[in-house]
């Protein structure tokens, strides 16, 4: 396993808030042999979402959205009340059914042919496949352990700029009036059913994501949202994780918070040994048990005092934790952020 700069960007800001590294995402392959680790902009295409929410010809506008190398091509969006587009809806203009509720599931063949395409893009251009649905919008990575005091401390004082704006009524454009655009779910046909069974889907990914992710939300609101499309041959740009080595390993030995062997850890040891941890992680926690998907906030699993660390460990923690804390990041303890395992249709 290599160490690349990635490796040491920070899961969690000097003001105590995520940053985009803890949107990565974790893919399971089908075979269940390895998995990938797809990076916020490898499924989010930040300029065509520059594109449509402020247009080509805005060259104002300085944000960091824009001029990346992406490969997921945007489909669908809702950035406020009058900026939207709905691919996934069928011919009565309803959301259908098997793309609504389950944070992981099958885009059918039938979702396609009713799909409703971006204006002046033609299907020919993007020649999107069957696959499976991920919306990361059900991930919502809520807290599920009790926060530090010192935690708490720090985002007092920043959390209400870290509110997302909710959407409250959609404009609907003439050409919607003319569909008869309405709001709700509507039932495939019964005769697509060997498409929903069907296990032979590559691997072609449909990813629902917020257009703000590191904002909060309140449960009962709608927020702006979009889904890129990430075609098979784009999941196998990434380096392949290995479920192969370390099957038996405990895991409890490969890192210094874990570990009760007295050592010198450097910090490129404590990033290679945490990539092992996060492949068997996945590997027995994921694969071998079935789970479809998971996701683990970085705060949950931040912060493990060590008073004997050495000059060059902390070195290395103040690359992956700009907190300024003289601790070992317990979010390199195994898988953080967010799971896909695609092997788990096949049980």
């Amino acid at each position: 396993m290599k160490v690349t700069s990635s490796d040491y960007e920070p899961y969690v800001g000097p003001d105590g808030h995520l940053t985009e590294r803890s949107q990565e995402l974790f893919i399971i392959r089908k075979n269940g042999q390895g998995a990938v680790l797809l990076r916020y902009n490898d499924y989010v295409n930040k300029e065509q979402v520059h594109d449509r929410k402020y247009g080509k010809e805005d060259k104002q506008v300085s944000t960091t959205e824009g001029n990346n190398e992406s490969g997921a091509q945007l489909i669908e969006w809702c950035y406020n009340e009058s900026n939207h587009h709905f691919f996934f809806e069928t011919e009565l203009q309803l959301h259908p059914i098997n793309l609504t509720g389950p944070a992981l599931t099958k885009v059918t063949q039938w979702n396609l042919d009713n799909a409703i395409y971006p204006e002046g893009v033609s299907p020919q251009a993007l020649n999107l496949q069957p696959g499976y649905l991920l919306d990361l919008r059900i991930l919502q990575m809520n807290r599920i352990l009790l926060p530090t005091q010192e935690q708490e401390t720090k985002q007092q004082e920043t959390d209400d700029h870290y509110l997302d704006t909710p959407i409250e009524i959609i404009e609907l454009s003439e050409k919607e009036k003319g569909r008869g655009f309405r709001y709700g779910i509507s039932f495939p046909p019964a005769d697509i059913k060997p498409q929903l069974t069907d296990t032979h889907i590559n691997e072609n990914l449909y990813i629902v994501s917020f257009a703000n992710p590191l904002k909060g939300r309140e449960a009962h609101k709608f927020y702006p949202y979009h889904i890129h499309y990430v075609s098979a041959e784009q999941l196998d740009k990434p380096d392949v994780i290995d479920f192969e080595e370390d099957q038996e390993t405990d895991l409890n030995t490969l890192l210094p918070s874990l570990s009760k062997e007295k050592k010198h850890w450097t910090k490129d040891e404590v990033i290679i040994n945490t990539k092992r941890v996060a492949a068997q992680t996945l590997a027995r926690y994921y694969r071998d048990a079935g789970v479809q998907t998971g996701a683990i906030n970085p705060l949950d699993v931040k912060g493990e005092k060590t008073p004997d660390s050495d000059s060059g460990l902390k070195s290395y923690i103040s690359l992956v934790d700009t907190t300024g804390d003289s601790d070992i990041d317990r979010s390199r303890n195994g898988t953080i952020c967010m799971i896909a395992n695609l092997h788990s249709f096949l049980k």
